[in-house]
């Protein structure tokens, strides 16, 4: 008897901690209505990490051929050699190629997610209860979009870069433009306005393509401020050990660095750094 009612009662207590549980969850999601976007961000760098991994592997078992590792040079070169015009390799390894590029910008736009949380934040606490989601969401869609456009630009800008001058070369000269960006006057207003804030109208009808031009405009001081670190990124191959640090100097910035710091020694030495480390480590043949 003793032990059905023990077990009658931790039985009874299973529905409570549930139910406890799950008010914990609904109040931290009022208190942190921006929690889903590190939830994107997380399978960003898993992608990242994976496809570094992968290419480590690759490169260790000197399996180099295109069908595994379609890359840039491939890309140009295939439709001139004689008797590969038109054949399913061809084509396989063409869209292997820009499967391979998109899945790692599409990665690349998730990990910033994190860098707009704040202003996503913003704009939820400000909405009512239950537009909380639709709005943030709308913001997220208006930054992505903006994003999304440049990183066709900023693949294709990188990628000729390497073909014409070679890796080592773009390498050095993006980091360059990177370092010179970050001492500009113009680089310093748009990272001030990537804190920008928005209180979304109450009406639901105008509160979603309200935020929706808001996460455009946010989108657009986001890419004209981090443009030049995207670019050296995409020409170091999107490799974990460049991305990383480069996420940090773009957390710094709109978290620690005052915009008005005309002489931002922290993020250039970081900068040169990582541009440093990118020249050392060697090329993934996925990009090149």
């Amino acid at each position: 008897m003793i032990e059905l009612a023990g077990h009658s009662g931790a039985a009874s207590l299973g529905p409570r901690t549930r139910l406890r549980a799950l008010g914990r969850v609904r109040v931290a999601s009022r208190r942190r209505p921006e929690w889903w976007l590190f939830v994107i961000a997380a399978p960003g760098w898993a992608v990242l990490a994976f496809h570094g991994a992968v290419e480590r592997l690759v490169g260790a078992g000197g399996q180099t051929t295109s069908s595994m590792r379609p890359g840039r040079r491939e890309l140009h070169a295939m439709p001139d050699m004689p008797g590969m015009q038109g054949t399913g390799s061809g084509h396989a390894s063409i869209a292997s190629g820009l499967a391979t590029a998109a899945l790692m910008w599409a990665a690349m736009i998730a990990i910033m997610l994190a860098l707009i949380a704040p202003n996503a934040r913003f704009v939820a606490l400000r909405s009512q209860h239950r537009q909380r989601l639709r709005n943030t969401a709308a913001v997220v869609a208006g930054w992505a979009g903006v994003w999304a456009i440049a990183a066709i630009v900023l693949a294709e800008g990188s990628s000729l870069a390497v073909r014409v001058v070679g890796r080592t070369s773009a390498i050095v000269v993006l980091f360059a433009t990177a370092i010179v960006w970050q001492c500009t006057p113009f680089k310093r207003r748009t990272a001030a306005h990537c804190h920008r804030t928005f209180a979304p109208p109450l009406d639901p009808a105008s509160g979603a393509p309200a935020c929706r031009r808001f996460g455009v405009r946010l989108g657009a001081d986001c890419v004209f401020s981090c443009w030049p670190l995207m670019a050296a990124m995409a020409a170091a191959d999107h490799a974990l050990l460049v991305v990383g640090p480069l996420f940090w100097v773009s957390w710094y910035e709109r978290r620690r660095r005052p915009h008005h710091d005309r002489r931002p020694l922290t993020t250039i030495t970081a900068i040169a750094g990582v541009g440093a480390l990118a020249l050392a480590l060697p090329a993934s043949g996925a990009w090149h």
